[in-house]
């Protein structure tokens, strides 16, 4: 009983392979001053050995003097043996590791042999290369080209689990000593599963264009804030871009199937959100935990019934439904991440510029820049941290303040890590009839810019709904409705730059000035960024999705659907004056900033109404299926946008107190379609379409 408990403490792991080519291993070490660990790390990786020993009599910690850095295994667990005291012995492909030798018999008595053969349950041919697991040891090999293994085990009873691609993974507890045959099933599920496509579902074997899923569950705990970047890394059809100010708060990588088209924009594919025909703005505001699958339509084949309007590809998405005969079930996840800059340019100190900008303009054939006096300065100020005061590193031309001496990381002054929290909460349940789910999701996302913490960040919340009813043997009713509300608050900085603004300042400045004035204000290239107002952009979308499904006939069934949509938006910029001070004490204006106001304001309405009906049947081993539809929409946006200067009162967000020019326009778009589609599907020798 004792050896028992002693050896159940044991470390164990397995490559399998011939013994009679693990006794003549030769292995190299690191060095020939090396831990045990160290050792039994290198016997693992170069040869064919598993090495076994207690945690409570080894310490793997423990370095010891090799003989030979190069050398016979037996050769360097002699000088383990000589250092230690250990005793070790081989046994098949194992090493033994005890202080006693009584250990190693123990040991040694507790290894069984397991062997076996595993085939295909139907037609009895052996699967060459399937995994044989121990779950208990973590211990496992892969069948050989006749299917079969032989495995080193220990214990009376194993939890085996057996493994190949293409078929149902088989476990069971198994005695060693008999040989076994294991019997492994091929896994139709993979292919009996049933893709959302256009206009409909389909079983994947009997797909015929290019179409990737991606499911829920491949999703999972995904720390991140839209669903496009939850897309990244799970879908290999699309290719991913950074945008343009891809480190803004609430920005969305790009997403292209069938590569770029077009010179100056990106072609972004059709996005169908439960049917209806939407946009990469309405995909990336849903919550990326209320997304049930996305089917990725690559080829034209796969996106022929959306015609014209799908040239890039199609993103198929489905949201989270209720389940029937589901118990009420709330979940809450929640996420908090830090974003922080990565990968920055490494800027040099303020004297390796000084002298590189001065031989740039000697090159130039023009007059350097910093005088010897200056580079003096400026070198004995970095060599002599705190001599200066800032009123000597800032000099003063007149009424104006002049060249600085200083040295300024400006990315480290500019730049800081940021906290993210993301939270969501659902309910869904069901009964034999009804089915329902509702979740709530809020996101927000600062920035990463120091100075303008309170304007530099996006907001999201999400509210999804939906229930579902079977009202009798023919009809089954669903109502979705969906709203998003998305917030997102910038700098507006100097010249109406933004942020791109405030990041052209951060890599372009010249690392000898100084944020500060020797007065103890901003400087004007700082405060004219971040003190020169800052915009809102509001935007909430509404969709309202009313389904009914139909059971005709055998093999014949309808689908209708009609939605409407309402998306509104409110932007708003309010640029501030900013006025800073000469070294009297006087105050100017600074460069780029102003009293202006702008405004916009938008509504899109949107209604669709499509409908499809497909009959399938099967004639012996021909099986067909008809599909037809018709699709009408319409879609009317309005905005209108004025700006207004020179405000009596800087920081009140309303037009009508300015007293300068008032400027304002209007914009209408209105269109529509109607259309027709269809699609027949033709399989031989399958039972189903």
């Amino acid at each position: 009983m004792k050896t028992s408990a002693f050896f159940s403490l044991v470390f164990v792991a397995q490559v399998a392979a011939s013994t009679g080519q693990a006794q003549n291993a030769v292995i190299e070490l690191p060095s020939k001053h090396a831990s045990i660990g160290t050792l039994f790390s290198q016997i693992e990786d170069q040869t064919d050995y598993l090495v076994v020993y207690s945690n409570r009599e080894v310490d793997v910690d423990e370095n010891v003097e090799f003989t030979h850095q190069k050398g016979k295994v037996s050769e360097m667990l002699d000088d383990v043996a000589r250092s230690t005291g250990m005793h070790y012995e081989h046994t098949n492909n194992y090493i033994v590791l005890s202080k006693s030798a009584e250990g190693i018999t123990a040991a040694k008595q507790q290894q069984k042999q397991l062997t076996g053969i595993v085939v295909d349950a139907k037609t009895g041919e052996p699967l060459i290369g399937a995994t044989v697991l121990d779950k208990a040891t973590g211990n496992g090999i892969v069948t050989d080209i006749d299917g079969r293994f032989i495995m080193q085990t220990r214990g009376n009873e194993v939890d085996l689990e057996v493994s190949f691609v293409g078929y149902a993974a088989q476990r069971m507890k198994v005695r060693p000593g008999k040989p076994l045959t294991i019997k492994l099933q091929e896994d139709n599920e993979l292919l009996d599963e049933v893709v959302v496509v256009a206009y409909g579902t389909q079983k994947k074997s009997n797909l015929t264009g290019a179409v990737d899923v991606v499911k829920s569950q491949d999703l999972e705990n995904r720390p991140v804030t839209s669903a496009s970047a939850m897309l990244q890394g799970k879908a290999s059809s699309i290719t991913f871009s950074t945008p343009f100010g891809g480190n803004t708060p609430g920005s969305s990588p790009t997403l292209q199937i069938r590569g770029q088209a077009a010179l100056d924009s990106t072609t972004p594919p059709l996005v169908v959100i439960d049917g209806i025909p939407s946009d990469m703005g309405a995909f990336n505001a849903l919550n990326p935990n209320d997304i049930e699958s996305v089917s990725v339509l690559k080829d034209a084949a796969a996106s022929a019934v959306y015609g014209a309007r799908a040239p890039y590809g199609v993103l198929v998405v489905s949201t989270k439904m209720g389940k029937k005969g589901e118990k009420p079930t709330v979940s809450y996840s929640g996420n908090y991440a830090v974003s922080s800059p990565t990968r920055m340019p490494q800027t040099i100190d303020s004297y390796s510029f000084a002298v590189m900008r001065n031989q740039a303009y000697l090159n130039s054939r023009m007059q350097p820049v910093f005088n010897d006096e200056a580079v003096a300065k400026i070198k004995d100020n970095l060599e002599n941290p705190g001599k200066y005061s800032i009123e000597d590193l800032v000099s003063t031309e007149g009424n104006i303040w002049g060249m600085s001496y200083g040295n300024t990381d400006w990315m480290d002054l500019f730049l800081k890590s940021s906290f993210r929290h993301q939270h969501d909460l659902s309910l869904k349940g069901g009964s034999d009839k009804t089915t329902y789910s509702v979740s709530v999701g809020y996101v927000y996302q600062p920035g990463i810019l120091k100075f303008v913490e309170d304007f530099d960040n996006y907001t999201r919340f999400n509210v999804n709904a939906n229930v579902s009813t079977q009202v009798n043997d023919w009809l089954k009713v669903t109502y979705r409705t969906r709203y998003a509300y998305e917030e997102t608050q910038a700098p507006a900085g100097a010249y109406a730059g933004g942020r791109a603004r405030m990041f052209d300042f951060i890599y372009g400045a010249w690392p000898n000035f100084l944020p500060y004035n020797p007065d103890g204000t901003l400087s004007e290239t700082i405060s004219s960024n971040v003190e020169s107002g800052s915009s809102r952009n509001m935007a909430h979308r509404v969709d309202q999705i009313l389904a009914f499904d139909l059971n005709l006939a055998k093999g014949w069934t309808a689908h209708i659907d009609g939605t409407w949509r309402m998306n509104f938006s409110d932007n708003q910029t309010l640029r501030m004056p900013v006025y800073c001070t000469y070294p009297s004490g006087d105050q100017y204006l600074a460069n780029g900033t102003e009293s202006v106001i702008s405004k916009s304001a938008a509504n899109n309405r949107y209604w669709t109404i499509q409908g499809y009906t497909a009959y399938e049947t099967k004639l012996k081993q021909h099986a067909f299926r008809l599909q037809l539809g018709a699709q009408a929409e319409e879609n009317t946006y309005r905005s209108l946008s004025g700006t207004a200067k020179q405000l009596f009162i800087y920081d009140m967000d309303a037009a009508h107190i300015a007293q300068g020019v008032r400027t304002f326009d209007d914009s209408l778009s209105d269109w529509a379609t109607a259309g027709f589609f269809g699609r027949f599907n033709y399989n031989l020798n399958s039972a189903t379409l």
